[in-house]
């Protein structure tokens, strides 16, 4: 079914193909360095700005801490807080009675 001769000559032909216009490794990595990204719109600057910081956040530790910190004090800074919580109420207290001196008062502060 599936002729060998017939596909070593193929896969000698493809290779012979491929090979024919290879640039070599310098000016491979010389048109690598020169290639600067599309302009296009605004947008896909910033797309492209995001897919780097995640790809900085996946391989730099450093950076995924502070991107964390970060977002935590942006949280932290929009949530809405209770300031009633926060600072509490003031409490008074009133004794009365007879015979309440200062042994007894002390006792209660």
């Amino acid at each position: 079914m599936n002729d060998r001769p017939e596909l070593e000559r193929d896969l000698a032909a493809l290779r012979k193909v491929s090979a024919k216009e290879l640039p070599d490794l310098e000016t491979t990595i010389r048109m690598a360095r020169q290639r600067v990204p599309d302009s296009g719109p605004w947008h896909w600057k910033i797309r492209r700005e995001i897919m780097a910081l995640l790809h900085s956040i996946r391989t730099r530790p450093a950076v995924a801490a502070a991107v964390l910190a970060a977002l935590v004090i942006l949280v932290a800074s929009v949530v809405p807080v209770s300031y009633q919580r926060v600072t509490g109420h003031d409490v008074a207290l009133t004794l009365t009675g007879k015979g309440i001196g200062t042994q007894e008062l002390r006792a209660v502060a």
